[in-house]
């Protein structure tokens, strides 16, 4: 009524608003924005993990990585990006949190203090997927191409178990894991990106599925044995974005699929679109280890 203006902004980190008068100049100070307490309120989480005792490990994107403690108290324990999470169910002082481009570190008190414990892979995503084993606190996966395993927890080492790329196809990314025992599975993509393709230089967009399930030896935790790239047949050729095993049968496994890499605007078969196995669907199972899976989407 007085004239002047309400300037209101948002990012993830929240909504943020200044009022000034008629002639008044905005300033730079926007304060912790609009949002009631901690910022968690309006954020965009990542991944969740929670210890037996109430404690839940999480990401928050741009608003880095922490806990809830059991009685509701939100601590922001690492800043930056924060992606995915897992804690120790046993030992809530010690969880894994990770930032851009697979810089993962352990804590071992609860915050207080961090180990960087990043792997050696070469061609990681953004937010690069990792998991814990849920039999085995100290067994963790993750990769680039290259596929890595520590089986010694916060005071190990991380051993490469298999490369996705091989000396005819590089480039390739992992999407997706999944750890049980034994028994991984890890998604990946090449070109993974649609928008960055170009067809006439053979760059084309490939899901693919990697698993040492059902191989030429059972799988070993922490070893190369029985790993290979499985033909995933009757899956359409879309990005993996979740994998689940059935811990009593590791050959039974369930994939999910979503559109494209970072495309949620591109549907799978929109214009220019040359993948001719989009196919229809978001999940999936397979019974023989990943080699054949059939749609088991609902609606």
């Amino acid at each position: 009524e007085d004239g002047g203006v309400t300037l209101v902004v948002g990012n993830d980190g929240g909504t943020y608003s200044q009022s000034v008068g008629v002639g008044e100049d905005l300033t730079k100070e926007w304060g912790r924005g609009n949002q009631a307490g901690y910022n968690a309120n309006t954020l965009l989480p990542y991944d969740a993990s929670a210890a037996k005792d109430g404690t839940v490990a999480f990401g928050l994107q741009d608003n880095g990585s922490g806990v809830i403690r059991p009685d509701g108290r939100v601590v922001e324990t690492f800043g930056g990006d924060g992606f995915f999470a897992a804690i120790d169910p046993d030992d809530s002082d010690v969880y894994y949190n990770e930032t851009t481009l697979a810089d993962m570190r352990v804590t071992q008190d609860g915050g207080r203090s961090y180990t960087t414990i990043a792997p050696p892979v070469t061609n990681p995503m953004f937010s690069n997927p990792f998991v814990m084993d849920p039999t085995d606190a100290d067994h963790l996966l993750t990769g680039g191409p290259e596929i890595v395993e520590r089986t010694s927890g916060p005071s190990g080492e991380w051993v490469q178990v298999f490369n996705l790329d091989n000396e005819e196809i590089t480039g390739r990314q992992m999407t997706a894991v999944e750890l049980h025992g034994d028994a991984a599975y890890v998604g990946f993509c090449s070109v993974c990106d649609i928008v960055n393709k170009d067809p006439e230089l053979g760059q084309v967009f490939q899901n693919g599925l990697a698993t040492n399930v059902a191989g030429s030896e059972p799988p070993e935790k922490g070893s190369s044995a029985g790993w290979q790239i499985v033909p995933a047949s009757g899956a359409p050729n879309r990005y993996i974005t979740g994998i689940a095993a059935d811990p009593a049968d590791p050959e039974t496994v369930y994939v999910s699929l979503g559109g494209y890499a970072n495309r949620q605007w591109w549907p799978p078969g929109s214009f220019n679109d040359r993948n001719p196995n989009f196919g229809e669907g978001h999940v999936y199972r397979s019974t023989d280890g990943g080699r054949s899976f059939t749609d088991v989407s609902g609606n």
